[in-house]
């Protein structure tokens, strides 16, 4: 949805808030669940022409598991929240045999002049037969503004689904919540390369500045970070009133600089095959460049999340994740990435809670706009029970990479270790709609709203992951937590008995899994026996012990208690 919708818009006297899935009208606050405020938001972006029954469907059900009457009650949801009437209707107008269209404009609550963010748009390959030049100077783009400016820039991941798109830029504008948009064009010959690059102002579709290069062929590399140099100093002085920040240092051949911004790519999937494909990306380019600092950091952050995941133990991950992280350290002590990944080693392996907070908050002065340092800020603060502030870290995450469906699925995590499960279930449709195969983001869907009492949606989501993945031990321990929240108790019990049996017979279930499991059946011995195994495993996921809903039932046993103040919770 365009970004001014999302943050919020008027219709008459009714305030919609979609991120928190609210309608507020005349001081009362009514919650919808999040297909219903897709319908709105799908109204209110057309407004006010006619949507068709079958473009609601289409853009809210892509998947396409909807029932006739689905839509129906989505509206007549709307209606009761909005105090409307299909007889006399001031909000939402049935046209009939089409679909329906909004009586009211939609206002956004915030203007063009609070969109700051810069986007860098994937460069126009023109007669170049080289590709890869033209991504990677978009790459340097962006990694160098994202040192150089003050404002937040959108990364690469969510940069580059608009490669090659005949989108208006005030369309991309307003979904990204941007103001400021760099495009440009790569021609190369067989002697020359020519650059061309322009800084546009999306919200007046202005030129604020425009130049040229050309340069000869050959030291390809040379010339992407001259020109990227040149363009953030540019960039940079049209924005800030500031001296222009130091130049980022690449030092890697245009084929290796090709395998490191694969794992960076890969990097940011977050499944375990995605993960391992980055290590080798990684790996390759340290055997022949040994000092690469952004390779090091690659590779914390690649074993950092191997072992979070549970793809590799636990000793081995963090411990890899903390000599590469410390590795690129010595090469260069600010390196804000490698600091951040030491403080994920430092929290999920170590317990350290004030040695993670000291490396996050060092990684943020240096970069305020680093993924992973905002991400571990959340978790920080978060087990800190500092909801707010965790989701101000989260949401400065998003504004970054908002299409990053990784990062979605983080989003949606610390909405329900906050109970929020209708806003999480927001964020998870949302990382769907962009990837409707994301597997892991369709479980945590599911068990968000089997925990918001949703009971057919969250069915829905269990058979929708049954059938990208089988009945893995990923299914069974949310089958088991699911099944439990619905109230089948006898489902719940054989989910968590099988995850048992699945950890007899294969490596890779982990004991804190197992006790999730079990305390959704609401065995409370059992999951306290694995929680007890998850402490001596030294589980990733200790230290949100105190806040994971589904051990709500446990948390005040002796047994627990003992565990949390071991834990310093």
């Amino acid at each position: 949805m365009p970004q001014e919708l999302n943050t919020g818009f008027r219709m008459g006297q009714a305030e919609v808030r979609p991120l928190e899935g609210v309608i507020v009208l005349e001081g009362a606050t009514t919650r919808m669940e999040p297909k219903a405020m897709t319908v709105l938001v799908c109204l209110a972006e057309s407004a006010p022409a006619v949507v068709t029954r079958e473009q609601l469907i289409d853009k809210v059900w892509p998947r396409g598991y909807v029932t006739d009457g689905a839509l129906n009650r989505c509206i007549s949801n709307l209606r009761a929240a909005l105090g409307d009437s299909p007889r006399d209707p001031q909000f939402i107008i049935t046209v009939p045999r089409k679909g329906y269209r909004l009586a009211k404009h939609a206002e956004p609550l915030q203007g063009p002049d609070d969109q700051l963010g810069v986007l860098v748009l994937p460069l126009q390959n023109l007669f170049s037969s080289e590709a890869f030049i033209v991504d990677s100077l978009t790459e340097l783009l962006i990694a160098r503004l994202a040192v150089a400016l003050e404002q937040p820039v959108i990364s690469r991941t969510t940069a580059m689904t608009f490669k090659n798109s005949a989108r208006e830029l005030a369309s991309i504008s307003e979904q990204l919540g941007v103001r400021w948009v760099l495009e440009g064009s790569v021609m190369q010959s067989d002697e020359q390369v020519q650059i061309v690059i322009q800084l546009i102002d999306a919200t007046t579709d202005t030129h604020v500045w425009a130049d040229s290069w050309t340069r000869p062929t050959g030291d390809t590399l040379t010339v992407l970070n001259e020109i990227s140099r040149l363009v953030a100093t540019r960039v940079r002085s049209e924005l800030q009133e500031v001296a222009p920040a130091p130049a980022m240092e690449q030092a890697l051949t245009t084929d290796l600089l090709r395998q490191y911004l694969h794992g960076v790519y890969l990097n940011s999937k977050r499944t375990h095959q995605s993960l391992r494909r980055a290590v080798l990306c990684f790996e390759q380019v340290l055997q022949a460049s040994p000092d690469h600092v952004p390779s090091l950091s690659g590779l914390a952050h690649s074993y950092v999340l191997l072992a979070h995941y549970g793809a590799v133990a636990v000793n081995e991950g963090f411990g890899r994740g903390r000599e590469y992280a410390k590795t690129a350290l010595a090469l260069e002590p600010g390196a804000p990435e490698a600091l951040a990944n030491l403080a994920a080693v430092e929290f999920f392996f170590d317990w350290d809670i004030e040695s993670a907070r000291g490396h996050v908050e060092q990684a943020l002065e240096i970069h305020a706009s680093n993924e992973t340092g905002l991400l571990m800020a959340a978790n920080i603060a978060l087990v800190r029970q500092e909801n707010e502030r965790a989701q101000n870290y989260i949401d400065r995450a998003l504004a970054v990479d908002p299409l990053n469906v990784g990062l979605l699925m983080n989003a949606g995590d610390h909405l329900i270790l906050q109970q929020r499960f209708g806003e999480a279930a927001i964020a998870l449709d949302s990382a769907l709609q962009i990837e409707p195969d994301f597997r892991p983001a369709c479980l945590r869907l599911a068990l968000a709203c089997a925990f918001d009492a949703r009971s057919g949606d969250a069915k829905d989501c269990m058979q929708d992951a049954k059938r990208m993945g089988g009945e893995d031990a990923s299914y069974l321990e949310y089958l088991a937590i699911v099944s439990g929240a619905l109230g089948n108790t006898k489902q719940a019990t054989d989910a968590a008995q099988s995850l048992q049996d699945l950890a007899g017979n294969a490596a890779g279930v982990s004991p804190w899994a197992q006790a999730r499991a079990w305390a959704g059946a609401a065995d409370q011995t059992k999951a306290i026996q694995f929680l007890q195994a998850a402490h001596a495993a030294r589980s990733s996921s200790m230290l949100f012990l105190g806040i994971t809903p589904v051990f709500g039932s446990v948390r005040e046993r002796p047994e627990v208690q003992e565990l949390m103040a071991e834990l310093g919770l």
